[in-house]
């Protein structure tokens, strides 16, 4: 395995410090500064999370599993995402009420369900479910993910 490089804080301080004495330059208001801070932290942590989805469909993982830190366990179980599907209809339907948008997110998170328990059914006659099924299950919750750091 390999080992994670470790990132001086030095060099972030010293390009933060490079950054002010820009915007001092350029006489940037702190309200242009933090703008601009912003939406580079939005940008990055958007990025971020649609990399982290795309490797993981890259690699066929779903975001159920996570590798484990013991070598004996191959993966550690997450929250599996048709509770998450289920738990997020929690705050849709306090945002929206119950409009369109929620009833469409709860035909996902239907759907969500009904491929979890055929997963299910699946692992328990020792087959493994496909990417598709995967994806099904793990729709909803990564949509509300998205949409939520949208906004």
């Amino acid at each position: 395995m390999k080992e994670k490089k470790k990132v001086n804080p030095l060099v972030d301080l010293g390009i933060f410090i490079l950054v002010v004495i820009l915007a001092v330059y350029h006489e940037w208001t702190a309200k242009d500064l933090l703008w601009s801070l912003w939406i580079s932290s939005l940008s990055i942590g958007y990025f971020t999370l649609c990399a982290g989805f795309a490797g993981n469909l890259a690699k066929g993982r779903v975001v159920d599993y996570v590798p484990a830190k013991k070598k004996s366990e191959k993966f550690k179980k997450n929250p599996p995402g048709v509770v998450l599907a289920v738990f997020f209809l929690i705050p849709v339907i306090g945002f929206f009420g119950f409009s369109k948008i929620t009833v469409i997110y709860a035909v996902f998170a239907l759907i969500s369900v009904v491929a979890a328990f055929y997963k299910f059914k699946l692992e328990q006659k020792g087959e493994k479910a496909g990417l598709l099924l995967n994806l099904v299950i793990n729709f909803p919750p990564s949509v509300f993910i998205l949409v939520f750091f949208c906004f």
